[in-house]
């Protein structure tokens, strides 16, 4: 019984002498996690430059240059692809006068995509005697020579306005109702035989149109553009465009129009 007492004793001395100590241990990870970051190093070292910027695609550009945007953008061939802020790029984008919205991706490795949204020309205002092409939500796009051809309606008369930049937004409620009418105005059977050369926007409640081919002005506000288009749609119908106007006709009297 005393003999296997003692053997037991000794195979359990030999198993403390194999066990490593707590710091040894600790030791070989240590080393063991700086051979691993020193292979990831070197791998990223090798990959690196497969991580850079080599093509650059645009998409939905038509009236803004590619070169335009990417000046802007301020992206260059050559430069991490994992580094740039997409979010401050599409900023700077939409910056622009003629773009209401950018996205940018990247596809690794190398591409990278800006993607925008223009904005259309829909009217032409004058302020100041200078003549400006806005867009349908009243951002400026660029300042016009006074003998260019131009977009849709040119409104004037516009009260108290000061003169804006491309890119900027005009605030004017009397701007923001000649655009409604004019929005109108263009789905009416009329508007196809009948050339718009004014549209003054005085105030929100009188909105006057000069067409070339009539003697007289046309006269809209006080309540529903949509009521007030369907009256003359019929109106016009009835009389074969034939109306016994010779200074205006007045819209903004309900049911009631008034001819002089």
């Amino acid at each position: 019984m005393s003999d296997k007492g003692k053997k037991t004793s000794g195979r359990g001395k030999e198993a403390q002498k194999g066990a490593k100590k707590p710091y040894v241990q600790v030791a070989e990870m240590i080393v063991g996690g700086i051979i691993i970051l020193t292979v990831l190093a070197v791998v990223i070292t090798q990959m690196l430059p497969r991580f850079t910027v080599k093509k650059i695609l645009f998409e939905g550009n038509f009236m803004v240059d590619e070169e335009e945007i990417l000046d802007v953008a301020e992206i260059r061939k050559e430069d991490a692809i994992f580094r740039l802020d997409l979010e401050d790029i599409a900023r700077r984008v939409e910056e622009m006068p003629y773009i209401k919205h950018c996205k940018v991706i990247r596809s690794y490795p190398e591409q990278v995509l800006i993607r925008v949204i223009e904005r259309t020309a829909f009217a032409c205002v004058l302020m100041h005697n200078r003549l400006f092409e806005i867009d349908r939500e009243c951002y400026i796009l660029r300042e016009l020579t006074p003998f260019s051809l131009h977009t849709g309606p040119l409104i004037t008369n516009l009260p108290t306005l000061t003169v804006g930049t491309p890119g900027t937004q005009i605030v004017s409620p009397e701007l923001s109702e000649a655009l409604s009418l004019w929005d109108i105005y263009i789905r009416m059977p009329m508007s196809e035989k009948l050339t718009l050369s004014e549209l003054s926007a005085e105030s929100p409640s009188l909105l006057r149109m000069f067409f070339e081919e009539l003697p007289y002005e046309i006269r809209w506000g006080r309540s529903d553009f949509e009521e007030q288009a369907t009256r003359l749609n019929i109106l016009w119908d009835d009389r074969q465009g034939e109306l016994p106007c010779d200074c205006y006709l007045d819209l903004r009297f309900d049911a009631d129009l008034v001819c002089k």
